[in-house]
């Protein structure tokens, strides 16, 4: 093990790649994520399960110039391809229902955060576990169905509370993969547009060539496929990659510069 946070750990281990991360795994059925009878996700009851790993497939930057009488534009296209990368943000955002995921509405067309009713007009209480297939749930019931299959194959029909804190969205019903995400992405990661004067205004004085020019740099995140976090700042250096921990917004940053020659 080379980092760990919470139920997660990055690895460089003997004869395996370097970088694999670890934890606990979705029980696939059918390659799809298997729940139990209450619609609650099952994990593998190993803790040390292969799950990922921090190495992207490739990266490139993709720098373009422009000039024309003594006008340049220049731009740079940052581009990760692959890679993974586990979000401790996304797993505390989604328990406590900060994001958007955690609301709306259910296949019932009812608010996610509704109390579960059974058919009969039986409100569950918020504090429950047990889940409510939907043809046995009442019109008004909330819940929400957490992507999968159930044990026998078929699609997962089952409404589970997603009302408070430890239901549907909370860390411990869920494996570790569950916040193990591709930290691939395509950046602007850098603008600038200079003007170098002519040099024939500067014949009687001492300055030989004078640029000015203004820059912009972390522009636009053009596509990631995380919703919640920049993959590349979180990813930070060495040994410590691969678990997002809080990471604060990427800012973009605007200067200028200008060049005396003598």
């Amino acid at each position: 093990m080379i980092y760990s946070a919470w139920d997660v750990t990055v690895n460089a281990t003997a004869g395996e790649p370097y970088g694999a991360i670890r934890g606990s795994d979705y029980i696939y059925t059918n390659g799809q994520p298997t729940v139990d009878e209450n619609g609650y996700y099952l994990k593998s009851e190993s803790g040390d399960e292969v799950i990922g790993n921090i190495q992207p497939d490739w990266k490139m930057g993709i720098p373009t110039t422009l000039s024309w009488k003594g006008i340049t534009l220049y731009a740079l296209i940052d581009i990760q391809k692959g890679g993974d990368i586990y979000s401790v943000s996304t797993k505390y955002g989604q328990a406590t229902g900060l994001y958007a995921e955690t609301a709306g509405t259910n296949v019932l067309g009812n608010p996610m955060r509704d109390n579960l009713v059974l058919a009969d007009g039986t409100v569950l209480s918020p504090h429950t576990r047990d889940g409510v297939p939907v043809d046995q749930a009442h019109a008004t019931s909330g819940g929400t169905i957490l992507p999968g299959v159930k044990a026998d194959g078929s699609p997962n029909d089952i409404l589970v509370n997603s009302a408070r804190w430890g239901r549907a969205f909370y860390y411990n019903n869920s494996p570790t993969a569950r916040y193990v995400f591709d930290a691939s992405y395509t950046k602007l990661r850098e603008v600038s547009l200079s003007y170098n004067f002519p040099k024939k205004w500067f014949d009687k004085v001492l300055l030989r060539d004078l640029s000015l020019s203004f820059v912009g740099r972390n522009l636009w995140i053009i596509s990631k496929n995380v919703d919640h976090f920049d993959p590349e700042a979180s990813l930070g250096s060495g040994n410590n990659q691969g678990i997002e921990t809080g990471s604060y917004p990427t800012t973009r940053t605007f200067g200028f510069n200008l060049k005396l020659g003598f």
